[in-house]
């Protein structure tokens, strides 16, 4: 197992917590997927039709990983390998470096927004504040 899977799981979502946000992945792709085609102009038409389908596929997987991760149970998947080959395929498509590194910031940006308000708060206990006693 690689240093930086171990070094994700140490901090573990519970497993109340994981299936609350996995339940919402499919939404949340969906939401990741049309941001990227709203704001990104060089994925306008790109993710319409039958790749749409498979991007939206690969941004749930995407998500489930960083679940994994944030649970403790990543495996030694080859999600770098599906990264290169995703930048290879834009790159035959046209689209550059910046456009695809455009589309990753957007889609973090909503789907951290999206799990974040999604069903994460009821499921955690609300933050203490710093002054609160242990």
């Amino acid at each position: 197992m690689s240093h930086a899977i171990r070094r994700a799981g140490e901090p573990a979502l519970d497993e109340t917590t994981v299936t609350a946000l996995r339940a919402a992945l499919k939404t949340t792709a969906d939401e990741v997927v049309q941001a990227i085609i709203d704001e990104v102009p060089s994925y306008a038409n790109a993710l319409s039709g039958r790749m749409g389908g498979t991007i939206r596929r690969a941004v749930r997987t995407a998500l489930g990983h960083y679940l994994d991760l944030a649970s403790g149970n990543a495996t030694d998947g080859d999600a770098g390998g599906a990264a290169y080959e995703l930048g290879r395929g834009e790159v035959r498509d046209g689209r550059s470096m910046d456009a695809l590194l455009s589309a990753y910031r957007v889609g973090a940006r909503v789907a951290w927004r999206c799990l974040a308000t999604g069903p994460y708060p009821r499921v955690c206990p609300p933050p203490r504040s710093p002054s609160s006693p242990n």
